[in-house]
């Protein structure tokens, strides 16, 4: 069927068959039920085929937005097997499209949510996908660090005219305060590097004093 191979590319898994869905329109929810096809499983160790299929596991994953529905999970029904090469005890099979650092989302989701926080911040991207903002800022890092090593300044950047700025980050409930009038509210805050003649932020740093800036 079109319409189901069309859902497990939206939501970023390979191998996997449709069961049946459930669509929450009052809250704008989707929930995807899949199973991993048999005939395709892996040893999650040397990737060579699984034959002693024992059961399924299943396990939760977050997909990205679908249409209207903002909040899309996953429920993928794992195969647990024994391996012939590695031997051992039974195993869960390897999934292609779970985000290797991030093993609640798949490939997909991690891909959204990051290109949305290279536009916005991490709070409002949590609020836009209904995710925890703490998961987004930490592959918000780990996007950042994978990128660093793959990109540069372009040589003939014109850097003659520069300016930093602050951008409010995220704002943190402080849950133990020591007195009912502490602050109930901690509001953070990155201050951005920005090139000029490019219109382009080119490096950021947490905070926005003197120390922020130093660390460029």
């Amino acid at each position: 069927m079109e319409w189901a191979n069309l859902i497990i590319d939206c939501i970023g898994l390979q191998d996997v068959t449709l069961e049946f869905y459930k669509a929450d329109k009052s809250n704008l929810r989707l929930e995807i039920w899949v199973k991993q096809s048999r005939d395709k499983c892996r040893c999650s160790g040397c990737k060579g085929p699984l034959l002693n299929v024992k059961d399924y596991r299943e396990r939760t994953l977050r997909a990205p937005p679908m249409g209207p529905y903002r909040e899309v999970k996953v429920h993928l029904r794992v195969l647990r097997a024994i391996c012939d090469t590695c031997q051992g005890k039974p195993k869960l099979a390897n999934v292609i499209g779970i985000h290797p650092q991030f093993q609640n989302f798949t490939f997909a989701m991690a891909e959204v949510a990051g290109r949305l926080m290279e536009e916005t911040t991490c709070e409002a991207v949590a609020r836009l996908l209904r995710a925890n903002s703490k998961t987004l800022w930490d592959l918000d890092q780990w996007r950042m660090r994978r990128m660093t090593k793959d990109l540069q300044l372009p040589l003939d950047l014109d850097i003659s005219h520069m300016s930093a700025d602050e951008v409010h980050f995220r704002t943190i409930e402080n849950t133990a305060r020591e007195n009912p009038f502490s602050e109930r509210w901690t509001t953070q805050y990155l201050t951005n590097l920005v090139c000029s003649k490019a219109s382009k932020v080119i490096a950021n740093a947490g905070g926005r004093d003197a120390l922020a800036l130093a660390m460029y």
